[in-house]
């Protein structure tokens, strides 16, 4: 009998978690059909796998590492943050799922080398932060044992948007990390590139010449269980999202609130018999306000408890215990929780995180705790049982991916129906937006939209991520309220584009509304330089609307007999240019009829349209939303 797979092992030891189970499984599978059916085993490729935050990718990537270490992959490196508690933690987890397997940190090159040295090496798992000390002993241990030439390697980039990305590509010039990690991918004969990430946008806008432009995309849905940005973000008002105005007062006053939403729930789980429930405040980056923030909470409990029987106190507390029995129908009563919670002074625990102050997840993992801190509440901080979110930090200029990842609140291991999240509704507005622009990207993604075809979709006043790794010469956007017309348009098939559009206009007459596929149809027409109309990313435009408003139509006006000249500058009349700024609910597309001008532009030595008659279009989208591109 055959010893057991690699793989095999691994789903053995998730087997008592049948949903994440079956998704690891869904998602090896599209990894085999998607990346592995045809490749040649000596070349390059470059894969996104994207997850939602904090949706389990982790449990994912080791399925598809212990499907390579199956097949002909000796050799895997797992690059994870340069955060060592997370590198740990990740390398822990690989140490655990692969025992027989040789599991390397940063330091254990020499253990890496020694089995070079076998007759039959072990398979080996590499294991180290991106940090460049660290990758550069790497590189010459790879480069000195030759580990990486032969088979192919599997190298897992975790949080790939976040430090490995050019931050230098608008200088002409390559950043330390992403040139090791660059040198990393030469050394290997066959290199299976996996960027791995809950916030994409940096990895869709990379260009080719960068060389870190994802060929093929992968996308999992979270499990059931999972608590997302739907929960808080999808519509407004939400008995989730308790918005305030953002104003000193309303944003103290909620404060109180929120902590006294956080005090009933941790009683609430106490009678329940759970003895874990974590509140996290996140009012900004600077180290004294979250001394100031720290002060104002542990007064509000000191406070609440000092006078805890009066009318004012428990006005309050009924308050928050009313809204909490909006969705969490099967709680105490109000009798039995005040109970317990008069009790609680001594269990809530009030920790600050930030590089002036020494914490451990273990301080959190159990008791009855409130976090407050900033830019180190982001990328791979987990809170079990993260049932209160108080979120007032602004942005001049938000960034998608950087405020999804604040977003600690989504996850396993909550109580949906206790959890609560409170800010601004400003802030709250900005998140909308980015969870919108994630759910356009998933179903770009989910509807076989390629991924040089995907497009990140934003309100305007986000960027879809930092400047310095986007290259300002390739990367730009489609922005609403902004007419864009094609200077040199081709049509494949003038004449049945011609009885189509003249046949609709006999029936409909010159100004109508249509379907957005009817829309994406007529525009299939055209053949245009991206660099002269984005037509592709107003098709994209018009897939989103068609997702998220399926009731809205486009508009579509017809003009025949126009006589405008190619390379005006200019195409529509002062008319159409008024009908333009009126419209502000539709997708706009206005087609001119463009006929007898070539012969008399042709005598005059001026350029000329591809045809004559031809059909020019004009696009315009409704509202402030942006849509980015690559120029790839």
């Amino acid at each position: 009998m055959s010893a057991p797979s690699h793989l095999e092992i691994y789903t053995q030891s998730i087997k008592d978690n049948p949903d994440l189970n079956t998704k690891v499984t869904q998602t090896i599978n599209a990894f085999n059909e998607t990346v592995l059916a045809d490749y040649d085993y000596f070349g390059d490729r470059q894969v996104l796998l994207y997850g939602d935050v904090q949706s389990g990718k982790t449990s994912h990537m080791l399925g598809i590492v212990a499907d390579c270490l199956d097949k002909n992959f000796n050799t895997i490196i797992i690059l994870t943050s340069p955060n060592i508690r997370l590198v740990q933690q990740t390398y822990d987890r690989v140490f655990q799922s692969f025992s027989n397997v040789l599991v390397c940190d940063k330091d254990d090159f020499n253990d890496f080398r020694a089995n070079q040295n076998r007759t039959i090496p072990q398979k080996s798992i590499i294991v180290i932060g991106k940090i460049p000390a660290v990758l550069d002993k790497w590189i010459e241990t790879f480069d000195q044992t030759q580990a990486l030439s032969g088979n192919p390697v599997l190298i897992i980039d975790d949080e790939a948007d976040a430090t490995s990305l050019n931050t230098k590509v608008n200088k002409n010039e390559v950043s330390t990390i992403n040139d090791n990690l660059r040198s990393i991918r030469e050394l290997a004969t066959g290199c299976v590139y996996l960027q791995v990430t809950g916030t994409p946008q940096a990895v869709l806008l990379q260009t080719i010449e960068s060389g870190w432009t994802a060929e093929q995309a992968l996308h999992f849905a979270p499990g059931d269980k999972y608590i997302g940005g739907s929960q808080f973000f999808n519509e407004f008002p939400s008995p989730y999202t308790r918005l305030f105005a953002n104003t000193e007062q309303d944003e103290h006053r909620h404060l109180i609130d929120a902590v006294h939403t956080f005090m009933l729930t941790a009683a609430m789980f106490k009678i329940n018999g759970e003895t874990l429930c974590n509140m996290l405040v996140h009012p900004s980056h600077t180290g004294a306000m979250h001394d100031d923030y720290s002060t104002n909470v542990k007064a509000i409990i000191a406070d609440t408890f000092s006078r805890f029987d009066e009318l004012e106190i428990q006005q309050s507390l009924r308050q928050s215990y009313e809204q909490i029995c909006q969705t969490y129908t099967e709680a105490p009563s109000l009798k039995t929780t005040l109970g317990v919670v008069k009790f609680m002074e001594k269990d809530f625990n009030t920790y600050i995180i930030n590089s002036k102050n020494k914490t451990d997840e273990s301080d959190w993992a159990s008791g009855y705790n409130i976090v407050i801190g900033g830019n180190s509440l982001g990328r791979g901080l987990t809170f079990d049982n993260l049932q209160t979110v108080f979120y007032v930090r602004e942005s001049k200029r938000p960034q998608a991916d950087t405020l999804w990842q604040h977003a600690r609140m989504f996850g396993y291991k909550r109580h949906k129906d206790t959890m609560r999240v409170f800010m601004p509704a400003t802030i709250a507005q900005t998140f909308q937006e980015v969870y919108l622009g994630n759910e356009a990207i998933k179903n770009q993604l989910d509807h076989g939209t390629h991924i040089n075809d995907i497009r990140v979709i934003l309100g305007d006043g986000v960027a879809p991520t930092r400047g310095n790794v986007l290259d300002k010469r390739k990367v730009g956007k489609l922005s609403g309220g902004v007419n864009y017309f094609a200077a040199d348009p081709k049509i494949k098939n003038l004449e049945a584009l011609d009885n189509k559009l003249l046949a609709y206009l006999d029936k409909h007459g010159e100004d109508s509304t249509i379907g957005m596929r009817a829309m994406i149809t007529i525009l299939n027409a055209f053949t245009v330089d991206p660099n002269d109309l984005d037509l592709a990313t107003f098709k994209a435009a018009l897939l989103d609307f068609e997702r998220n408003q399926p009731h809205l139509t486009a508009r579509i006006v017809l003009r025949t007999n126009r006589k405008v000249n190619q390379g005006t500058g200019a195409l529509l009349s002062p008319t159409d240019q008024a009908l333009s700024r009126e419209e502000v609910t539709h997708p706009l597309l206005i087609l001119y009829r463009i006929e007898g001008v070539n012969d008399a532009a042709a005598q005059r030595g001026e350029p000329t349209w591809s045809s004559d008659p031809i059909w020019v279009p004009n696009i315009k989208l409704p509202g402030q939303r942006q849509f980015w591109r690559v120029d790839n």
